[in-house]
């Protein structure tokens, strides 16, 4: 499952964290996967999902904040309804 949260404004009040999408993929595979960043250190790990693991998510959205500005963006980038 992944998350996806940014400062959302809503209503034009306050900017606050929201998740904007939600996503799962039972389907990925270490290959869709980037290299680990941050190996030293007591930073925390990441590593970036490439297009495979990017169209899997996608296919596998579950919600999406009703927002145009993010519908777009998740269109574009993954490729999920707008």
């Amino acid at each position: 499952m992944g998350l996806v949260w940014d400062f959302a404004n809503r209503h034009d009040e306050f900017f606050f964290p929201a998740i904007t999408g939600i996503f799962y993929s039972d389907d990925l595979v270490e290959a869709d996967w980037g290299t680990i960043s941050g190996t030293t250190g007591r930073n925390t790990k990441v590593s970036g999902m490439i297009a495979s693991g990017k169209e899997k998510m996608a296919s596998g959205w579950v919600l999406l904040l009703d927002e145009q500005a993010y519908l777009k963006k998740f269109a574009k980038t993954l490729g999920t309804p707008n």
